[in-house]
């Protein structure tokens, strides 16, 4: 009935029929009119089963349409309602499509997610991310992973896993596929993780012993910080100061066999035993000690408790309880040192009265060996009789109270002995009482001395009669009464008091002590009689309105009834004690003498160097203004250079001034003269406000001195007063008199002149004073002293008075200041006058031309002499060699420079008359500069030497003479200077 034949005949015939029926019904009504009654039954069954197949279908449908909704429903579920978001983003990165829980994810409505590219909700710190995720996926055919953070709606972060891979789209464009998997929750535990791993890794580096874990081979798998830096200090190899994955027992292998350590051996075979279950732990003290010092260390090995097997290593260092160890046998080594030597029994005993350390003079009082002391009771070792004897006093000492007294024992040969026993308490931190310390002190001997007190007192009358001072015996009383009950007629001689008149009552002696010293008299008494210690004291005493220094000395003892018996001596010690004022003062001059040669020792150490480089700044700028001829500008900036370095040669040449390096050339001058030559310049620099005013007599006021010295003396008192003062008005006066050796004004003779001309006793006065605020006693003392300044920061060097009292008393005089706050300062200098010098040349004032004033050398329209001579030029340093070395081809010389004195040398002896002029450097690594010239003395004899230094002094003369030195160049120089040094040299 359905064969292919049948279904085909069936829908022809269905065709034409929904033809003819298009056609309409007129000729629908002809088809039918036209068709056989048999052809009409045909189509009428066949309509009827076409009927029933539209009625299937229609059937067939509706269950289709259900299922459909039902794969919607399922859909909607498995998709829009997924625990996991999915995206569908086109080529481009545009989402297509998203399901709710994308949706959600973002807390975005789906609307607004649509044609909205996904890189938008992506964090820019991960925007790179996703871009290699999305190449990666793009160039494979493998779906990709990756983890980024996503940006929710509200703000917050979202962590998701996208999952992607490439579909092809129904147009066949290219899909991408994303799957998102929220994981806030996995990276918010992972980061509490984190921090809790930090923590913990932090609670372990922060342990300071060194512990390494290691697993069950005992290979290490963790190290704290405290064993990497233990590592890192002593010189650990790479391997040691990270030895993770190392095996510990294969290092300490190596220690044993490098270093033959027994203790290496021993940990190596602990962990093994350890590791094979043969043993729980193990611990051991070894040293490890350094180079610089010593060290010890406590390493302990225990297993791992817990899932993992392993071991865990610590090494403390033990060093400072080490140490104290050490100390602490050290010190009770000492103290029973120090105890066997005491005379006497000595012991510590405790609240049980049992011994707990005992001396061993218990062997010689009571015939008991140490361990027939030490942890026996009192009782025991002292015997019945004495302990009963003893017995209150210790009661007493258990009360907290300090006991003295007096006791009777028989030695071990029989002889009775006496002894001053002192019990003091022996309290806790807490202060509680638990026990006492025994000291006792043998005076069997003083006991028979004092059976022939009356024989050995007139004795003592005979012998005291005849000593200086005073021999005495002076008594405390419990209830403060202070009596002499012996003293020498020698009393009366210090104190003014008759022996007899003290004997009862001594409050005549101390009323005699000076009122600021009594206070301090009775406490060193009450101290004495408190301890029981010597009493040794000096203080004044005030005898007939003089003032006397008294020193006494005595010996305490405790008399039975509580009263403190002191036998001593008192002398006068006046003399002695201005002696040693005197010899103060004399130290103190030593120490400031001592200070000021250690300063002038690193001043001239440091002055070469110096000196090098000021040579080569002066130099180079100096030829620089000569090569910048008509640029005003550059030389106006190179002559402010120029004035900055002259400025710190003169700083240079102030400091060695101060320190006595510098040499002084002394010559008669008249004071008054030199002052007004200073004073040209201090008119011109003071400001206006101030008022200088200059007084003396019609008298020239000879002295030995150095002009230019002398006013560099008065230019710096001036402007420390100018600076004292401040922007105030004020008046400042320099003043010039003579004094004769009587003046009152020098009845203080440390005010005089260290040296004196014999053949005269005047004295020449300089003064310099104003009416600023003074100087505060606290600095006065100081004010001399090199850079001692009370200017801020960057505002003074602190050496202008400093040198102020170097040429002062280089030039054998003496300086001295008065001030006081409020009222101004006065700065008086005192020097040896010298008889009057009537013909004595007076300064000469040079007229300085620009040029000189800056030091560049005269253009050569005069040729000095012997310009064009070759010159061999010596000096280590490069940048003054050169400048050197340009400075002499400039004014016009040959010049052959040499920073290695022995290939100078090498020169000289290649041609003898090669060379008509060596200067060398003094101050040269390789070979003084001395020697260079004794060398070269001796090659050449004719040929003249120049040295040149930063630091000329008297040593460097005469040693310059010995080597055959023709001429010194202070360093650093000018080109003019360099230019007459050689024409003097050359004449």
């Amino acid at each position: 009935m359905n064969s292919p034949e049948r279904l085909s005949e069936v829908r022809n015939l269905r065709r034409d029929a929904e033809e003819k029926l298009r056609v309409g019904p007129k000729l629908a009504i002809e088809a039918t009119e036209s068709m056989s009654p048999e052809l009409m039954q045909i189509l009428i069954h066949e309509l009827r089963v076409h009927q029933i197949e539209l009625e299937l279908q229609n059937e067939e449908l509706r269950r289709a349409q259900t299922d459909l909704d039902a794969s919607r429903s399922r859909y909607f579920e498995l998709y829009d309602l997924a625990p996991v978001g999915y995206c569908t983003l086109s080529e481009r990165g545009l989402i297509v499509e998203s399901n709710l829980t994308a949706c959600q994810l973002l807390g975005i409505p789906r609307s607004a997610m649509t044609r909205t590219p996904f890189s938008r909700f992506i964090l820019q710190e991960d925007q790179e991310q996703f871009y290699f995720h999305r190449n990666k996926l793009l160039t494979s055919d493998t779906p990709q992973s990756c983890e980024l953070r996503l940006r929710h709606q509200d703000g917050s972060t979202v962590w998701v896993q996208l999952v992607s891979r490439v579909a092809e789209g129904p147009d066949g464009d290219l899909l991408l596929r994303i799957a998102l998997t929220d994981i806030s929750s996995r990276k918010a535990a992972e980061h509490a993780l984190q921090k809790s791993e930090e923590f913990q890794h932090s609670i372990f580096d922060s342990l300071s012993e060194q512990i390494a874990v290691l697993d069950e081979q005992g290979t290490i798998v963790a190290v704290n910080e405290a064993w990497r830096q233990f590592s890192s200090d002593n010189c650990g190899t790479a391997k040691s100061e990270n030895p993770i994955g190392v095996n510990y027992l294969q290092i300490c292998a190596q220690a044993s066999r490098e270093n033959s350590s027994e203790y290496s051996t021993q940990l190596n075979e602990a962990i093994r035993a350890i590791l094979d279950g043969h043993q729980l732990e193990f611990s051991l003290e070894y040293p490890c000690h350094a180079a610089d010092k010593k060290r010890w260390f406590h390493v302990h090995v225990t297993r791992m408790r817990g899932l993992k097997r392993g071991l865990l290593v610590s090494h403390e260092n033990v060093t400072h309880r080490k140490l104290a160890e050490l100390a602490l046998e050290e010190s009770q080594r000492e103290l029973v040192l120090v105890a066997n030597h005491v005379p006497g029994p000595v012991a510590r005993i405790d609240r049980n009265l049992r011994y707990l350390f005992a001396n061993n003079h218990y062997q010689q009082f009571f015939g008991k060996e140490l361990d027939q002391v030490i942890g026996h009771r009192m009782m025991d070792v002292l015997g019945d009789d004495l302990f009963r004897q003893v017995e209150p006093y210790v009661q007493r000492a258990l009360m907290g109270e300090h006991v003295t007294f007096e006791s009777v024992y028989r030695s071990a040969d029989g002889r009775n002995g006496h002894t001053l026993v002192n019990y003091v308490p022996d309290c806790d931190a807490h202060n509680c009482v638990v026990g006492f310390f025994v000291l006792a002190i043998d005076i069997t001997e003083r006991k028979l001395a004092e059976e022939g007190k009356n024989e050995a007192l007139k004795l003592l009358q005979k012998v005291t009669s005849r000593v200086p001072g005073t021999v005495y015996q002076f008594r405390l009383s419990p209830d403060g009464k202070v009596s002499m009950p012996y003293s020498n007629e020698g009393l009366y001689q210090l104190l003014g008091v008759h022996p007899e008149d003290a004997r009862e009552d001594a409050t005549k002696v101390l009323a005699n002590a000076h009122p600021d010293d009594f206070n301090e008299l009775v406490a060193s008494i009450q101290c004495s009689a408190r301890d029981m210690t010597p009493w040794k004291h000096e203080c004044r005493f005030l005898v007939s309105g003089k003032e006397k220094w008294l020193a006494g000395n005595s010996v305490p003892e405790r008399e039975p009834d509580g009263s403190v018996l002191w036998h001593g001596f008192i002398t006068d010690v006046s003399e002695r004690r201005e002696a040693e004022a005197s010899r103060a003062a004399l130290e103190s001059q030593l120490r400031e003498s001592q200070k000021m040669e250690a300063i002038g020792t690193l001043a001239g150490g440091i002055a070469h160097d110096f000196n090098n480089v000021l040579a080569s700044i002066l130099g180079n700028v100096e030829l620089a203004q000569q090569a910048s001829r008509g640029n005003d500008s550059i030389r106006q900036h190179l002559r402010e250079i120029h004035q900055s370095g002259l400025r710190a040669r003169n700083l240079v040449q102030q400091i060695l001034s101060y320190c006595r390096q510098q040499p002084t050339e002394l010559r008669p001058l008249s004071l008054p003269t030199v002052i007004n030559d200073a004073m040209a310049i201090l008119r011109a620099t003071v400001p206006p406000r101030f008022t200088l005013n200059v007084q003396y007599e019609q008298s020239p006021y000879w002295i030995l001195a150095d002009a230019t010295q002398i006013e560099q003396v008065v230019i710096n008192l001036v402007t420390n007063a100018v600076q004292a003062i401040g922007n105030h008005t004020g008046r400042i006066e320099i003043r010039i008199d003579a004094l004769t050796l009587d003046d009152p004004d020098l009845a203080d003779k440390r005010l005089l002149p260290a040296t004196l001309e014999s053949d005269t006793d005047q004295i020449v006065r300089l003064s310099v004073s104003d009416d600023g605020p003074g100087i505060i006693p606290s600095i006065l003392d100081r004010i001399f002293e090199p850079f001692f300044t009370t200017k801020p920061l960057g505002e003074g060097t602190g050496l202008g008075l400093s040198v102020v009292q170097g040429i002062v008393k280089r030039h054998g005089g003496s300086i001295h200041v008065d001030s006081v706050p409020g009222q101004g300062t006065r700065f008086e200098i005192f020097f040896p006058a010298i008889p009057a010098v009537p013909s004595a040349p007076s300064p000469k004032v040079a007229t300085v031309s620009p040029s000189d004033a800056i030091g560049i050398a005269p253009s050569p329209t005069a040729s000095p002499p012997a310009v064009g001579q070759q010159i061999l030029l010596i000096d280590d340093d490069p940048a003054v060699l050169k400048i050197s070395r340009l400075m002499l081809e400039r004014i016009g010389y040959k010049v052959s420079a040499y920073s290695d004195p022995l290939a100078a040398l090498d020169s000289i002896r290649g041609n003898l008359a090669a060379f008509q002029l060596v200067i060398t450097d003094y101050n040269m690594p390789v070979m003084p500069g001395l020697a260079v010239a004794a060398a070269v003395h001796q090659l050449c004899p004719d040929v003249p030497i120049a040295v040149s230094s930063g630091y000329v002094d008297d040593q460097l003369r005469a040693g310059a003479a010995r080597a055959g030195v023709t001429e010194l160049i202070s360093k650093p120089f000018t080109a003019k200077e360099l230019s007459e040094k050689l024409e003097r040299i050359f004449k």
